[in-house]
């Protein structure tokens, strides 16, 4: 299983990206710099699972509202990115 996980980390694409002028004016938390990350709507085609679509994904106090919002779990990346590199390491054992 750990096997198929890591082929599957790494189909992960890693883009360089910026945000957009309109989220990062209700997002104080975002950077005006280039940021790496995951696309949700590629990585969605890898691990589904990653992937939440929220209809509609509103900011009540910022009057903000889009929709199919795209939300990455990040933790779930985090602890299969940790099983397939336990994975990796153990093909390359020497015991």
């Amino acid at each position: 299983m750990c096997y198929n996980l890591l082929q599957r980390i790494k189909s992960i694409k890693v883009r360089s990206y910026g945000y957009t002028d309109e989220w990062r004016e209700v997002r104080e938390d975002v950077p005006n710099a280039r940021v790496r990350g995951v696309i949700a709507q590629e990585l969605a085609e890898v691990f589904p699972e990653y992937v939440t679509v929220i209809p509609e994904y509103t900011l009540s106090d910022k009057k903000f509202t889009i929709k199919n919002f795209h939300q990455v779990d990040k933790t779930a990346i985090i602890i299969d990115l940790l099983a397939s590199m336990q994975a990796l390491s153990k093909r390359f054992d020497v015991s």
